[in-house]
C-alpha cells in the first residue's frame, strides 16, 4: 500500500505491542487509538491470528505539518500495524512519510521539513527499538 512501510518482525506480536506502547510512554506520545484487528469482523475476510494497530500523533510537530500541509490530514495521525500472517510470519506496517510527502508540493515540504524529519526519525527509532526474537 503506497504510504505504507513493511517489513518483518523480529519478535513476536505481542512482545512488539508491548514495546511499542511503552516507547510511545517514554517519549510522552498519547496513543489515539490501540486497535486489536483479532477482534474485529474484518478478520472474517483474511486470515490472521495477531493484529494490532496503533495510531498516534506526537502532538506539536503534528499540528504544524498539518498547518503547513493540509494535504496530509488523511495520512495522520501515525499508524503502525503488528500482524501475523497465514504461515505464521510477523510483521510491522507504519506510515513511511518519506513517501508520503513526496506527492505534496516542494515549498510545502521545505517548510515542514524540521517536523518531517523528527517524526520519520521517531517511526524508524520505534523500530528499531523492538525487542529481537530470542
Amino acid at each position: 500500500m503506497e504510504g505504507l512501510q513493511t517489513k518483518a518482525l523480529p519478535c513476536t506480536v505481542g512482545e512488539a505491542r508491548s514495546a511499542v506502547r511503552e516507547a510511545l510512554h517514554q517519549r510522552g506520545i498519547p496513543i489515539d487509538a490501540e486497535i486489536d484487528l483479532t477482534r474485529n469482523a474484518f478478520t472474517e475476510l483474511i486470515t490472521v491470528s495477531a493484529a494490532v494497530t496503533f495510531l498516534f500523533a506526537p502532538r506539536r510537530e503534528m499540528a504544524r505539518i498539518q498547518q503547513t500541509m493540509p494535504q496530509l490530514a488523511p495520512c495522520l495521525p501515525l499508524k503502525l500495524c503488528l500482524w501475523q500472517d497465514a504461515q505464521s510470519n510477523n510483521w510491522l506496517s507504519y506510515t513511511h512519510l518519506p513517501t508520503v510527502v513526496a506527492q505534496c508540493p516542494p515549498a510545502a515540504v521545505a517548510a515542514a521539513a524540521e517536523d518531517i524529519a523528527a517524526l520519520s526519525a521517531l517511526l524508524e527509532a520505534l523500530v528499531a527499538d523492538l525487542p529481537q526474537q530470542g
